[in-house]
């Protein structure tokens, strides 16, 4: 069981050095430019924005997906029976996550829901395939996916280019079933 445990830690480590890898490359590495300190001046990429982006205040993790307008604090309490907190949003672009937590111990997650955003669909299917290796395909659920039971049980969704995880605590719980649901109702929010 040791083993495994390593083996499932060693390809999550590995999943989260070649999706920082991925995004640097895709970023360019900056183009050799020096910064001039001057942090108010948008460049050239940013004043070339999208016009369907005309509100950027509401944009979250690739400008398109709130995670916490996936799935209301209504619809997690009805889904695993209790109580929550209000969703709260960490955005660490290219990743987005809305949290809901125990109330009686606010920094316990319960329930999150996290959008990773890629450039495309290719890029996207690529980081997910890597990292379904070893782990549970489940059917009839966005493109792809696969149920990641421990260290997190975690519900890691295909959706253009999107990868969408439902992660679920604590033990106890029919965690994948709780997800399933949850999913089903975050991806019929999604573009």
């Amino acid at each position: 069981m040791r083993a495994k445990s390593v083996l499932l830690a060693t390809v999550l480590s590995l999943l989260a050095v070649g999706i920082i890898l991925l995004l640097a490359a895709c970023n360019g590495g900056g183009g050799g430019e020096e910064s001039t300190g001057d942090q108010t001046t948008p460049t050239e990429q940013e004043t070339q924005a999208p016009a369907e982006t005309e509100e950027p205040e509401e944009e979250v993790a690739g400008g398109d997906i709130d995670p916490c307008a996936l799935v209301t604090k209504e619809e997690v309490e009805t889904v695993i029976g209790v109580s929550v907190t209000e969703p709260a949003l960490e955005v660490i672009d290219p990743m987005a996550s809305c949290y809901f937590n125990d109330p009686e111990t606010p920094i316990f997650h319960t329930v999150s829901v996290n959008v990773l955003t890629f450039e495309d669909e290719d890029q996207a299917g690529d980081v997910f395939e890597f990292g379904s290796e070893n782990f549970e395909t489940v059917t009839g659920i966005g493109e792809d996916a696969y149920w990641a039971e421990a260290p997190f049980s975690s519900l890691e969704i295909l959706q253009g280019k999107y990868n969408v995880s439902i992660d679920v605590s604590p033990d106890g719980w029919d965690a994948l079933a709780i997800a399933k649901e949850l999913a089903a109702i975050a991806l019929a929010r999604m573009p």
